[in-house]
């Protein structure tokens, strides 16, 4: 009995703290669609790029809890570009696709992420297409959004890149919604 209450117990834990990652964010508000989708992102990206501006607003009214909020992600445009959608301090999106700020939102500011801009700008420059349309050729393929990872009636779940601002860690996160409520956690 004694070892049947310790494994519940072990199991319970483990329940527990496999939730503290994750955070979860009720329906009640509406949150205005992101402008920009519907004339702006492929076709098969729109889903995931619809969730994820979602959770930048929910991650903008979250922020003074959280310490820092999301400010963009990554996604593919229509012409197959690289492109980043962002929300400003005006809680307004804007679509950024210059190749200065594209890059960095793919491979990172860092000295790795360095050394793989300037193969990107090099490719780039050989195959006389802008880093924005050869990362989005070579990175996000047309008719499949890789960020896609489940998609049913009640529900869907990306896994996306953020950028951030503050303490909210960058990087990519598993988000999805369903009729309860908004989730997102970071992962690989």
């Amino acid at each position: 009995m004694r070892l049947m209450l310790n494994i519940f117990v072990k199991k319970l834990l483990a329940l527990s703290l496999a939730g503290l990652g994750t955070t979860s964010c009720s329906l009640l508000e509406d949150y205005p669609q992101n402008p920009h989708i519907q004339a702006t992102s492929s076709e098969p990206y729109k889903k995931c790029d619809e969730l994820a501006s979602d959770i930048l607003q929910i991650s903008y009214d979250e922020a003074g809890e959280n310490g820092g909020r999301f400010t963009n992600f990554i996604t593919r445009s229509k012409d197959g570009s690289a492109i980043l959608y962002q929300l400003n301090d005006a809680r307004d999106f804007i679509v950024i696709s210059d190749d200065e700020s594209v890059a960095p939102a793919v491979y990172g500011s860092g000295f790795m992420g360095m050394i793989a801009i300037s193969a990107a700008q090099e490719a780039s420059k050989n195959s006389g297409k802008t880093i924005g349309k050869f990362l989005g050729d070579t990175v996000f393929p047309k008719d499949n959004d890789p960020r896609k990872i489940l998609e049913t009636n009640e529900s869907l779940a990306c896994k996306v890149k953020f950028m951030t601002l503050g303490s909210e860690e960058p990087g990519f996160y598993r988000i999805s919604e369903d009729d309860e409520g908004y989730y997102y956690e970071q992962t690989e």
